[in-house]
């Protein structure tokens, strides 16, 4: 019985076939009709067969592997896994093939088709391996017998029930955090309990509160880390093992609205010709010991992070601000890397040491540019430029050096959001790199690689930030675009960064330049932090770390602590923070903390974005094509604000994605969008909610048949309304008919695709059951039926 029925799916594969069917067709009756639900069971355990929305079942080929990734849900039912195993490309999911699985678990998948020149592999979910969803942020709806929390990430998915002893009293419309206590299944939704109410819509910063608690961010330090904190001595006393620097000219360069100063630094012609350059870091690691509370606290957080209109410190502000901050005409504690660098850029001898400096004029960045290209210096800086001069020569010859190394180097403007009192957005301004920005970076960079090279000589295991090789598939896909825009452009089988960097130099000027850098962009590996030194790939470095920002960077307080353990001779009492398995999980768990610090930081900017342009609504702008998708294109304004043009409202064609070649053609006109193409655009919607902005393409007077359009597509897609749990299964139920009446391939007599056709008439030929006479009477019955009805 178990062969017959997996040769039935074997033979009707790759089409699926509703399982209470299944032994009608097949002749089994009675305890036979238990007996195949029993090995139904088993071939789906077995990896045998697929079971979809717990209703249609699938052959599952044996030489499909199950493989492990992670899901990443789209809010239109769709999603992607990322493999976690080899060199795999995403793996397409398609609507109903996810199962139960949550933005961001970890699952076991199965390939069911390979992907093509012209279309990504799809595959669907076997099960979920781990659930990595506990928290969820979303606005509470209060009914009389429940409640039900729509969660701010669309991604997730369906409301979560709350039952009302769990809802911690909120009201409706408040932004709650929800801690799940079950996850969905195949007929119940998530269900979880109210942990903290956010706000709602009287609280002053909702808007970024809501996104700190959707990255469980912290608002404060614990109390018992601020009374630690307070205990701190801010004397700076002489120190036997430590150089005192303190006659030595030093400057820092910052923002000006800096306050956490991490690093200072000197220059100065030796006799020989050569440059000594000093780079000098706060010393944080005398003030916070390894276990202590605060370096618990710094630990768990990993990172400071920098969001729109605040600063969530790694360290309390009587560090980061205070005693560790490089404050001018103060004492500081710090550890120094002295380096004397020839004409070239070359690294010839260097010193690391724990010293006491003392900074003799904090200058800005914008002061910095003025007195080197407009020659705008202030009187107490006028002293100071024979040493600014010095290091602008030193940043140059480094940056040419890393540029024939074969660095990788893009020029992407940034763009910070200025808010008022009362965090409106108030204006965009743009902020470009210039000569101060680059000369601080080049110092920085420089000590990193010589600190990086000393631990690495010195120690079996250290941290390093680390930037794999891109991706083959990303850069085959480059490749295909440059062929097919007239750039018959050649990479060898084993890249390095000069040949990436040399490509983007024989496109420097064209018109193709900037779909070049964002497609290389998009190619490369995100650089973490890891015990393996694996090189960096951008920097084309072999050897390097993060050692300049300790006060906001927990990988970087690590590194001051590994070299004191070197300096000081290896001592068995400092020998934990050296340990191979602690180095090894403390990157990964930054490399986290970092990740989740920049979600946040992008996230609270687009926010802002959107809500700056919501009093824009109706009027032009000019931009340019920033991504392609299946769905429509993505424009990015001169303002660094982005947004959607779906192509359902593009009128002048049908406009579909042509992945290989990342464009997006209409099918009539033939009329082509590449990234990169200038568009004129109206902005049609700024919702401040869904934090989304659409515009159309061209010059339009009136957006409100654009407008009708868009929300009918949204109300296609829209959720089933709230309800208690009766309602949504009655609307679960109505959605699986729905989905009955849906199929492909229909031949009207029986109901049944041409694959099962096929088998059927196998097994009429073998007498099993008059399975086409049975299908006309129960068809005939059931418009019998709607007849004595009417």
């Amino acid at each position: 019985m178990r062969d017959e029925i997996l040769q039935f799916f074997r033979d009707i594969w790759p089409e699926s076939y509703h399982i209470e069917d299944v032994p009608f067709i097949l002749g089994y009756k009675d305890e036979e009709i238990k007996a195949y639900f029993s090995i139904l069971h088993d071939l789906e355990t077995a990896g045998s067969i697929c079971i979809k929305d717990g209703e249609y079942a699938t052959y599952q080929k044996t030489e499909n592997r199950k493989l492990l990734g992670i899901y990443k849900a789209s809010k239109k039912g769709f999603g992607f896994v990322i493999p976690t195993e080899g060199n795999l490309p995403d793996i397409f999911i398609p609507n109903g093939c996810s199962g139960t699985a949550m933005h961001d678990d970890e699952v076991e998948y199965i390939i069911k088709r390979k992907g093509t020149s012209e279309r990504k592999a799809e595959g669907i979910i076997h099960r979920i391996m781990t659930r990595n969803t506990n928290r969820v942020v979303g606005v509470f709806e209060r009914l009389k017998i429940s409640g039900f929390v729509t969660p701010h990430n669309e991604r997730l998915g369906e409301d979560i029930y709350i039952p009302l002893e769990a809802t911690l009293d909120a009201r409706s419309g408040a932004t709650v955090v929800v801690e799940l206590t079950a996850w969905p299944e195949e007929n119940r939704k998530a269900e979880g309990k109210i942990v903290e109410i956010v706000g709602d819509s009287s609280t002053p910063d909702l808007d970024v509160l809501s996104v700190m608690a959707t990255f469980n961010l912290p608002k404060e330090f614990p109390k018992d880390v601020q009374e630690e904190a307070r205990k701190i001595s801010f004397t700076v006393t002489d120190e036997a093992d430590r150089l005192d620097l303190r006659h030595q000219e030093m400057i820092t360069i910052d923002g000006e609205d800096a306050k956490d100063l991490d690093d200072a630094v000197h220059a100065k012609v030796l006799d020989n010709g050569n440059i000594e350059l000093g780079v000098h870091i706060a010393d944080v690691s005398h003030y916070v010991p390894a276990g202590s509370i605060i370096d618990q606290e710094a630990y768990r957080r990993g990172t400071s992070v920098y969001l729109v209109d605040r600063v969530i410190p790694m360290l309390p502000v009587e560090l980061s601000n205070g005693i560790c901050s490089l404050q001018a005409k103060e004492d500081r504690y710090a550890m120094s890397c002295i380096m004397e660098v020839s004409p070239q850029g070359k690294v010839l001898r260097y010193s690391i040491k724990p010293s006491i400096i003392h900074i003799t004029r904090r200058c800005s960045y914008k002061e910095i540019y003025l007195a080197l290209e407009e020659n705008i210096i202030p009187d107490d800086l006028v002293p100071l430029m024979a040493m600014v001069k010095i290091l602008e020569t030193l940043a140059y010859q480094l940056m040419k050096m890393r540029q024939q190394a074969g660095a990788i180097s893009f020029e992407f403007p940034e763009y910070k959001v200025l808010l008022d009192g009362m965090g409106t957005p108030q204006r965009i301004v743009r902020k470009d790199r210039t000569i101060a920005e680059k000369l601080i970076e080049q110092c920085m960079l420089l000590a990193n690689e010589t600190v990086a090279t000393f631990l690495s000589e010195r120690l079996d295991t250290s941290v390093y930030r680390i930037h794999e090789e891109p991706k083959d598939t990303k850069l085959e896909q480059l490749i295909t675009v440059l062929h097919h825009a007239g750039y018959p452009v050649k990479l060898p089988t084993k890249v390095e960064p000069k040949h990436i960097e040399e490509l983007l130099q024989s496109v420097a000027g064209t018109e193709i330049e900037p779909v070049v850098q964002i497609m290389v962009l998009r190619s490369m590996q995100q650089a973490k932090y890891s015990s393996d030194n694996m090189g960096h790939f951008g920097l084309a470095s072999s050897t390097y770390t993060h050692f300049t920002s300790p006060i906001r960077r927990y990988p970087d307080l690590m590194i001051h602590r590994l070299l004191r353990y070197v300096l000081e001779g290896k001592p068995k009492r400092l020998s934990p923070i050296a340990d191979e398995s602690y180095l090894t999980h403390s990157a990964s768990h930054c490399s986290e903390r970092e990740q989740i610090a920049t979600e946040a930081e992008r996230e609270t900017l687009d926010m802002k974005k959107v809500q700056y342009m919501a009093q824009y609504v109706g009027e032009s702008f000019e931009g340019h094509v920033s991504s392609i998708t299946a769905f429509g294109l993505f424009i990015e304004l001169n303002n660094g604000v982005d947004g959607l043009v779906p192509y359902n409202l593009m009128d002048d064609d049908h406009y579909v994605f042509d992945e290989p070649h990342y464009m997006a053609y209409g099918r009539r006109s033939g009329k082509e969008y590449h990234l990169g193409t200038s568009v004129t655009v109206t902005l049609i919607k700024a919702d401040t909610e869904l934090r989304q902005i659409d515009f159309v393409i061209g010059e339009v007077e009136y957006i409100d048949r654009y407008l009708r359009r868009g929300q009918g597509r949204e109300e296609s897609l829209s959720k089933p309304k709230r309800g208690n749990r009766k309602s949504y299964k009655k609307q679960k139920e109505e959605k699986r008919k729905s989905r009955d009446r849906q199929t492909h391939d229909i031949i009207e007599t029986t109901g049944t695709t041409k694959a099962v056709e096929q088998m059927l008439r196998k097994l009429d030929s073998k007498k099993k059951t008059a399975f086409y006479e049975t299908i006309h009477k129960k068809s005939n019955h059931k418009k019998g039926k709607k007849q004595r009805k009417r």
